[in-house]
């Protein structure tokens, strides 16, 4: 299944993406994107640079009170069980 055509991230997507951001991400440069998609293959880079972006803005909205709605992490993660 290729990760263009895969629209949720799994739990273990996921991870390693939190695992890359947390590792390589800097400045959002080129070679930190490629770092990070070598932890998440089944993405794109494009597809790691928008749920990297959703996870910024619900950060934001964390930090002003606000309960996140970009990343459904909870359903998500429900359907898996």
């Amino acid at each position: 299944m290729s990760g263009s055509n895969q629209k949720q991230w799994s739990w273990e997507e996921n991870k390693a993406f939190e695992n890359g951001v947390a590792l390589y991400y800097k400045e959002g440069q080129d070679e930190e994107w490629v770092k990070i998609h070598s932890l998440v293959p089944t993405k794109t880079i494009d597809e790691i640079k928008v749920h990297f972006k959703k996870l910024m803005e619900d950060l934001e909205l964390i930090e002003f009170g606000f309960e996140p709605v970009s990343i459904d992490y909870h359903q998500q993660y429900k359907n898996e069980d």
